[in-house]
């Protein structure tokens, strides 16, 4: 059962009567920062489970790269509460798209993945991983919150 009140906000039932999904815009309002990072991370995720969907169902490769995409996507949306831990969602985050990076690149080094699907793959996990570390220092919620001589 599926409504949508004023706030834009779409609540799901289960058998529980949990809310099971809010809108990510409500959650990162405010925060073009934050919710970028989350719209990029989403758009990767899914490229990962697309092309890991070629891999065999038996190859364990498959499954630790799904679990790192979902680790990723899940330090990204954690990015909505960046003021006191930006720091570690953005290392977490950085941490599985080396990971990732790695495990494609033995991919197409085994002829798992095709070098086209590689060489793109790889190019949007590079664009990610400089956009957070060229950016985060520009952006940091902390920095925008305290001023930076608060503690002189």
């Amino acid at each position: 059962m599926e409504n949508q009140n004023q706030n834009n906000i779409i609540k799901s039932e289960n058998k529980t009567n949990q809310a099971v999904r809010a809108d990510i815009g409500v959650l990162f309002a405010g925060d073009s920062y934050g919710l970028f990072v989350f719209q990029k991370t989403e758009k990767i995720v899914k490229a990962i489970y697309l092309l890991t969907g070629l891999m065999s169902e038996k190859e364990a490769m498959r499954e630790r790269t799904r679990a790192l995409a979902n680790k990723m996507l899940e330090n990204s949306l954690n990015m909505s509460d960046r003021i006191w831990g930006e720091e570690i969602y953005q290392k977490n985050l950085l941490s599985a798209i080396s990971e990732v990076s790695v495990l494609f690149d033995i991919a197409e080094n085994t002829k798992m993945m095709s070098k086209m699907n590689h060489q793109i793959i790889t190019s949007e996990l590079q664009k990610l991983s400089d956009f957070l570390v060229t950016s985060s220092v520009n952006y940091s919620s902390a920095k925008i919150a305290f001023e930076p001589n608060l503690f002189d």
